[in-house]
């Protein structure tokens, strides 16, 4: 315990950022199995579970709800994240703030290869129990939305929380990721066009880019003191 309370705010986040790398790394790994090995086992249980989600999904579809989950699944699509990226890097230009430019360049980067690049390896088909209620090309696992919604707002979370000296503040910043995060996960569940693995697997895999990105520049910073 002595230990642990040496340890400085850069320690402590910098164990956070790999401890979020190992677990994910191994959540993705337990996903791609069930999803592409299970079942030639005989095993479909991870299939039965994603198809009855989308099935209760389905079940409390209405009109406004619909249009609600449109509107949030925005937040993780392309044009959107492009746009707040393209708006924080001329922020970051004018601030001359070149290491967090830095840092947005990379990871967004990364958000836009790495989904394209998984894509094209899995080739998992997009659902087929419940209706689409957006239009979708690519293939399934894992969540684009998902992924990108990931890097996009916990990298606005781990910018806006460099100069934070309150740790609930911090924290703040990284539950506000979550909850957005969560919802567009959720609206690509209630639009069909995702199984809920898809939306782990992209989660998990955004995670892992995030911390690897975030990893770096912690290190080199300036360690901070919180209350």
């Amino acid at each position: 315990m002595k230990k642990l309370k040496n340890l400085t705010p850069r320690t402590i986040r910098l164990i956070i950022l790999a401890m979020t790398v190992i677990i994910c790394a191994f959540v993705f790994e337990e996903v791609v199995d069930d999803i592409f090995s299970d079942p030639k086992i005989g095993d479909p249980e991870t299939l039965v579970f994603d198809n009855t989600v989308l099935q209760k999904l389905r079940d409390i579809r209405t009109e406004h709800l619909s249009q609600s989950m449109i509107d949030i699944t925005a937040l993780g699509s392309f044009s959107v994240i492009t746009l707040m990226t393209v708006v924080l890097i001329i922020f970051l230009v004018i601030e001359k703030d070149w290491r967090g430019l830095g840092y947005i360049v990379l990871i967004t980067c990364g958000g836009s290869l790495i989904p394209v690049i998984l894509k094209n390896f899995f080739q998992r088909e997009r659902p087929d129990i419940s209706g689409h209620l957006a239009l979708v090309k690519s293939s399934s696992f894992p969540s684009g939305h998902s992924f990108g919604a990931t890097i996009a707002y916990f990298g606005l979370a781990f910018l806006l929380a460099r100069e934070v000296k309150v740790i609930k503040i911090e924290i703040l910043y990284y539950l506000l990721a979550i909850i957005v995060v969560g919802l567009v996960g959720t609206s690509r569940m209630y639009l069909g066009v995702h199984y809920p693995t898809d939306v782990v697997g992209g989660i998990s895999c955004g995670l892992i880019w995030f911390s690897l990105v975030s990893m770096p520049y912690v290190y080199y910073s300036k360690d901070r003191e919180v209350s």
